[in-house]
């Protein structure tokens, strides 16, 4: 008893101070403790970015064969040996009749036909010129007063002036090819549009007919324009002729007519353009 009394504010001292730390104590323990997933947090969800393709692949082209186009040995006269030409020096060799149709005139190597009444026309045939199998070749020089219908051509293998075939130019550049029997004309092939013959002729087109038994060919400036069969004549004479449609006289001049031989050496195959 004397110690305590002794010691009386210590002891005190000691008695709150242990109260103190069992309050503090009291408070901890009665806290909420947190809970395992409360501790140990989900893992966020990692979103996938895309790859980026810097060079993309490519669909292959798939090369489609082309079909190759078999030339035409037709596309280009085929022939022999000169049988007889004509630079238009001597007027003997052609009739030039005057009528009241118009005049033929053979002069300056060319031979003119000036039809003067509308419509009017003028022929004529070269009784020198007969020829069965031949490529012949003359040149449309100048035509003067060519308007509408108006009609130039050459005439081949004729029986005369109302019997021959007869390819025709006309002045809004299309062609036609003719068959005439005892003045009774028959289209071979009908009237043709044509890149080779200028509007109003007014510049030359070189004219050329291949024949071979019942095959007849048309070309213009060197271009196949069409072939045609036909077994109506075999041979005969070569000439030109005109005529004026419209309500204007026509003048036409021609040269350098050749005529070459064409055989079976000089054949070509029947063109993919052919006529029936």
């Amino acid at each position: 008893m004397l110690q305590l009394k002794k010691y009386p504010i210590k002891i005190c001292l000691l008695l709150v101070l242990a109260s103190a730390i069992a309050w503090s104590l009291a408070g901890c323990v009665s806290q909420e403790q947190p809970s395992l997933s409360e501790l140990f947090t989900a893992t966020p969800e990692i979103t996938s970015t895309p790859t980026i393709v810097w060079f993309p692949p490519t669909a292959t082209m798939a090369i489609e064969s082309q079909a190759t186009a078999t030339p035409n040995p037709a596309e280009n006269p085929t022939f022999g040996l000169l049988l007889f030409n004509d630079s238009f020096t001597d007027a003997a060799l052609w009739p030039t009749p005057q009528s009241a149709d118009g005049v033929i005139i053979v002069a300056d190597n060319s031979i003119t036909l000036a039809v003067k009444t509308t419509p009017g026309s003028l022929l004529t045939l070269s009784p020198n010129s007969i020829a069965n199998n031949f490529y012949l070749e003359t040149t449309v020089n100048r035509v003067s007063f060519c308007n509408q219908n108006d009609q130039i051509g050459i005439v081949f293998r004729a029986q005369g002036e109302q019997s021959f075939y007869r390819l025709l130019l006309n002045c809004q550049g299309a062609f036609a090819l003719q068959q005439v029997v005892g003045g009774t004309v028959t289209l071979l092939t009908d009237w043709t549009p044509s890149g080779e013959i200028p509007l109003e002729l007014y510049k030359p087109v070189k004219v050329g007919i291949w024949t071979y038994g019942p095959s007849m060919r048309i070309y213009l400036n060197d271009k196949l324009q069409t072939e045609v069969t036909r077994t109506t004549f075999s041979s005969g004479e070569i000439g030109y002729y005109a005529r004026a449609a419209s309500d204007t006289p026509l003048t036409v001049s021609f040269s350098d007519l050749n005529v070459y031989q064409v055989d079976k050496n000089s054949l070509a195959l029947p063109a993919a353009t052919a006529t029936p």
